[in-house]
């Protein structure tokens, strides 16, 4: 623990916290700007943006953005949700257009 963190655990110590409140105060507090960063750049890969967008807006290269948004937005329980309903709604779909070309065509037979 830093010699900060020591001194912010004393304090809350001595304000009354237990053991658990200072730990998990402490854990709250070790935020670092990257974490915010990543955040801003999931939110807007959640609301729509491209990742050109993204890298335009956060300054950043595509790439790396790339990189933030397949590690951190496939984890995120909207998008598996997101994806079970599209999922959902092309099966309940009667044909979808490529077997329908194809079955126009002789091929499937």
């Amino acid at each position: 623990m830093r010699r900060l963190g020591r001194a912010y655990a004393r304090q809350l110590l001595r304000g009354g916290a237990t053991r658990a409140q200072i730990i998990s105060e402490l854990e709250a507090s070790h935020r670092q700007r990257r974490d915010l960063r990543r955040t801003g750049i999931v939110r807007l890969a959640e609301a729509g943006a491209t990742t050109p967008q993204i890298a335009a807006i956060s300054g950043h290269a595509i790439d790396y953005c790339q990189r933030i948004i397949d590690t951190y937005l496939p984890r995120r329980t909207e998008v598996a949700l997101a994806g079970m309903e599209t999922w959902e709604r092309h099966q309940s779909r009667e044909t979808s257009k490529i077997v329908s070309i194809a079955a126009s065509r002789g091929r499937l037979m």
